[in-house]
This record gives structure tokens, C-alpha cells and sequence, in this order.
């Protein structure tokens, strides 16, 4: 793999957060541009700022004043002249709205700086700067850079660099396509017409090249093996790099489709009933499941206080708000990357290492509703240790007295790096792929395990959502806590302990989670009614949401 997977995921995510995308540029064209009372002209240039999505991951936010006709540009999202829907200027404050994107600023105006708050599903400061003469004359360098990275030979990898001009600066972030990694930051970015260079701590990865002519640089991208990258600025007329998803059961997988009246499997190549696949952060409903009994039994409660399993832990996160992604811890540790083995990352970060992050970890915004929401990787293993606590035991023994044995999930355990993996369920493990079709090593677990430890076989992961199924239609007292709405994700969807619960076209509601790892895609689902539930299993690391979706609702069917 090349990247390093578990961060795919996060950016795919801040596109949709912000959702200013190419498909987009196209509905500006629906409006007219928003007119603002301009007095003479005092706002006219643009403005530009850093939106920060997480620490240290930025989208570039701003407008275009000229007179009374204000637009909406993101550069580093190839969206420039976006049309507004509202635009107001009085008494020293500018505020705008982009219905179609659900968006709207408001500032106070302080000669060339507004600072603000930017609301799009969630509120984040903005600060915009008006660029000076010198800031437009480089604005030639302004745009997205495309080109194929070479491995073995051929061009295999795209790669595309966004660069936006913003106040004295750039800003560039790094997009696979291939690899669903959008956004990666880039630090001590350079461009003139003679070079192009910068570095991705986040990737451990740094590229130089020389310009060959106009928008055209030639050089070497680093990331353990030096690689030749050529990138190319692309025209105004050109699209950004999409690359088609590749098919489910190209190297393998299988597929579940459940109904009260029998299951209808398909496997792919040469898998089995037997064949094992990493489920990925699908891992986080059995932890939610968990917390639900737990919550239940009396063992612990929604509201208890993460400070009172981890005494060094903020004393605001309560064990619902990691189990819906509001608590405010972000995505990752900090540290996990300072001593990690890039094809198995998460398998070093050890119990000692998860306490010594929480004295000084910044919290986002928290609280119990889509404006704290924040997905949460480093929160799911916290929640899993804390219960395990709870119940004096490991999460370990935890998940496979509370739901493996009882459910006779016998072929179904998570990938603990200290303990060495059961030699007949280690060889049942397919071969994972990454996303270009190569084969990538297999990922391991300490602390962080309720993220996304667990491995499974079709027939247990069936097993697991027929569980679900029937938890849910007779109103089980754990499924009644599990799966009651939380709060409301926009109009498509609600959260509820670990499932995002979302209604079909006959207004009928369903569960469903996905999972990615470096080789493996994994989605579950099934209706509240107990009427329908799938599996999809996949040895690539692919997770085709629609196909999911539309078998799950049947308007495709699952042909063996």
C-alpha cells in the first residue's frame, strides 16, 4: 500500500464536510451571482483563508468582490466563482449563503481582514485576508498539478497537487484519487517556474521537481522508495483526476443478502466459508453493541465520564459522545504515526502510549449533536479500553465473552499484535489488496483495537446481523439503547451508538456501517424491521457504498 490507509478514510471524509466539489461548479451556472452593497468599491479583490477541518488540515475558503457581485472560490478544490445565493454588507459586517451547498459566513470587517465563522453542517472560524498586488501576481501558480506516479516501470498511481494562493503563502494539500485520499497536507511547499517541491509529514513523503516549461514539472516523489513523478497544471477546461472504483470480486470476497425467509450467499474466486477478511471500523458497532449491554446491565452508563476509567483523560468526554464521534478527540493520536511500521500502523500504539496522549490532547468541539460531530479512530479506542475496564478484563476477552461465544461467532477475533495469531485462522486470512490491485501485508492491534481489529468469516459476520436484525424488530431492551437516534446528520441520515441509521425511498429506516483497512472493505446493514440485512466482504480495499446500498434496499439483486 502506499499510502498509509487509515488515513484515506479522514480525507475522503473532509471532501464531503465541505462539500465544494468539480460536480458542483456545474449548479453555480443555476444562479445568478449575489449582489452586496459595495460602498465604492471597499471590499473590492479577493479574500482568501484557511478553513481548518482538523489539526493541521485545511480547505482554502474565499470570495471574489467586484462591486456588487460577490463569489464563493476554493482553490484547493478546483471550485472558483461559485455563485451565492445571499450576500450581505452593513454596519461593519459581511455575511453570505451558498444554499445549494448548505453554507454561510458571517465576519466583522477590520480593513483587509474578516474574521468569522464559517457554518457548513458545523461552525469553524475563518479568518479572510485580501490578497495584495503581490499575492495576484502569483496566482499563475494557482490550480491542480496531475500526473501518474511511476511504479515498476509504468504509470500506475495518479497523484494531483492543489495549490492555492492565499495571503503571503500557499496553501497545497495532495490527492490520490485512486486511493480515495483527498486533502493530505503539505508543508514547506515551494513553486516557481523553475521548481516544485514540498513534503507530507503526515505520509512521510517529499517531492522535488524542475520546471520544463509552463505547468510542467519533472522530478522524484519519495516515500521509502524513490519514485519519478511527472505533474502537469491542469487547463480550466480540464477535470480533476477521477479514477473508477475497481469491481467488487476482482481478487476475491463475498457477499450476504439475509431475509426472514433464508440467506443468499456468493463468494468470489476461490473463497469459502472459511475464508477470513479484516472488517475495518465495521469493528465499532460490536463496540457499541457493548456499550449498549453494558449500559443495560448497570455495569456502566452513557453519561459516565471517560476521566473516571483514564484519570488523565479531559473531564467533558462521557462514553456516548465517543460512541457517536462528538467527543472532541480527533481522529487519530497525535504520536501515532512518530514510531509506526507504515504497512501495519496501528500495531505498535500500546495501552501505555494511549494514556500518555490524553493529558495533552486538543479537543475539537464537543457536544450531542452534528455540530460536534467528528469521526473518530483514537475515540473508539478509547471507548473499548474504558469498557473493558468497566468489566475488569481486556477488550479482548470482552468482545469474545459478550458477543463471539454467545453468538457462536467462532471464526471471528480481532488482530492483537502481542498475541500471536491462531495458526488455522491466520491462514484462512485472504490475501488483502490495495486499491491498485497489489497485495499488502495484514494489519495488527493494541489499544486502538475498537477501531478496527476484528476479523470474520461470511457465515459469522451473517450470524452477527441477524443478531442485530432481531435485537431490533422485537425492541430488545439493548437494541432500544443501541439504536435509538442520537442526533440528525443532515437530511440524509442519524446517528445513533456506532450505526448510522438512514431512510430509504419509502421512508423506511436502516443500519449500516462501512470498514477499510489497507487490503480489505467491509459493509453491514439491514433494516430496523428485521426485514432484510447484507454482508458485503471484500479482500481489496474498496468499499463501494452505493452497490451496498442498493443491495440492501433491493433495487439490486445478488445474483449467485
Amino acid at each position: 500500500m502506499f499510502w498509509r490507509k487509515n488515513m484515506t478514510t479522514y480525507y475522503h471524509l473532509i471532501k464531503k464536510l465541505v462539500a465544494v466539489s468539480s460536480i458542483l461548479m456545474a449548479s453555480a451556472m443555476l444562479f445568478q451571482p449575489a449582489k452586496a452593497n459595495n460602498a465604492e468599491g471597499a471590499l473590492d479583490g479577493l479574500w482568501r483563508g484557511k478553513l481548518e477541518v482538523q489539526p493541521g488540515v485545511a480547505l482554502v475558503v474565499g470570495i471574489d468582490v467586484q462591486g456588487e457581485t460577490v463569489t464563493l472560490d476554493s482553490p484547493n478544490q478546483g471550485l472558483w466563482g461559485h455563485a451565492l445565493s445571499a450576500v450581505t454588507i452593513a454596519d461593519g459586517t459581511l455575511t453570505f449563503s451558498a444554499k445549494d451547498l448548505q453554507a454561510e459566513f458571517t465576519g466583522t470587517i477590520n480593513g483587509d481582514v474578516i474574521a468569522g465563522t464559517f457554518t457548513q453542517g458545523r461552525a469553524r472560524s475563518l479568518t479572510l485576508q485580501r490578497l495584495s498586488n503581490a499575492d495576484l501576481e502569483r496566482l499563475k501558480f494557482e490550480g491542480g498539478y496531475a500526473g501518474d506516479l511511476i511504479i515498476n516501470g509504468a504509470p500506475q498511481l495518479p497523484l494531483q497537487v492543489n495549490v492555492a494562493v492565499i495571503a503571503d503563502s500557499y496553501y497545497a494539500s495532495l490527492d490520490s484519487p485512486a486511493q480515495q485520499s483527498y486533502g493530505i497536507p503539505l508543508t514547506n511547499f515551494h513553486i516557481d517556474t523553475e521548481t516544485m517541491r514540498f513534503e507530507s509529514p503526515m505520509i512521510k513523503a517529499s517531492y522535488t521537481g524542475n520546471g520544463e516549461g509552463p505547468g510542467l514539472y519533472s522530478g522524484k516523489f519519495v516515500q521509502g522508495l524513490e519514485r519519478k513523478l511527472t505533474l502537469k497544471k491542469l487547463g480550466a477546461a480540464e477535470e480533476r483526476v477521477e479514477v473508477p472504483k475497481p469491481k467488487m470480486g476482482e481478487h476475491g470476497g463475498a457477499v450476504a443478502v439475509i431475509t426472514p425467509t433464508g440467506v443468499t450467499q456468493k463468494f468470489f474466486a476461490d473463497h469459502n466459508a472459511q475464508t477470513t477478511y479484516e472488517i475495518g471500523s465495521v469493528t465499532k458497532t460490536m463496540v457499541a453493541y457493548l456499550l449498549a449491554k453494558s449500559s443495560v446491565e448497570e455495569t456502566t452508563n452513557l453519561e459516565q465520564k471517560l476521566k473516571h476509567f483514564f484519570p488523565a483523560a479531559p473531564s467533558s468526554i462521557t462514553l456516548e459522545q465517543l460512541a457517536t464521534h462528538t467527543s472532541g478527540v480527533p481522529r487519530l493520536p497525535a504520536d501515532l504515526f512518530s514510531d509506526a511500521n507504515p504497512t501495519d500502523p496501528y500495531a505498535h500504539y500500546n495501552l501505555a502510549l494511549l494514556e500518555q496522549a490524553l493529558p495533552t490532547v486538543q479537543l475539537g468541539h464537543a457536544g450531542a449533536d452534528a455540530q460536534s460531530y467528528e469521526y473518530s479512530n483514537f475515540g473508539y479506542g478509547l471507548l473499548a479500553e474504558a469498557l473493558a475496564k468497566a468489566h475488569e478484563t481486556n477488550f479482548n476477552q470482552l468482545l469474545t465473552s459478550q458477543l463471539f461465544r454467545p453468538l457462536g461467532m467462532s471464526s471471528s477475533s480481532m488482530a492483537l499484535a502481542q498475541i500471536p495469531a491462531d495458526e488455522t485462522q491466520s491462514a484462512a486470512l485472504a490475501d488483502g489488496h490495495d486499491v491498485l490491485g497489489q497485495v499488502v501485508a495484514p494489519w495488527h492491534f493494541q489499544a486502538l483495537a475498537g477501531a478496527g481489529a476484528v476479523r470474520s468469516t461470511l457465515p459469522d459476520m451473517i450470524t452477527y446481523v441477524q443478531a442485530m436484525m432481531t435485537m431490533s424488530a422485537e425492541q430488545q431492551r439493548v437494541a432500544q439503547q443501541l439504536f435509538a437516534p442520537r442526533f440528525s446528520m443532515g437530511d440524509c441520515c442519524q446517528q445513533a451508538l456506532g450505526w448510522i441509521l438512514k431512510q430509504d425511498a419509502n421512508a423506511q429506516w436502516f443500519a449500516w456501517h462501512n470498514g477499510q483497512t489497507a487490503g480489505f472493505g467491509a459493509y453491514v446493514g439491514f433494516y430496523l424491521d428485521g426485514s432484510r440485512g447484507i454482508v458485503v466482504l471484500n479482500n481489496q480495499s474498496v468499499i463501494n457504498n452505493e452497490y451496498a446500498e442498493q443491495l440492501l434496499t433491493g433495487t439490486t439483486q445478488l445474483h449467485e
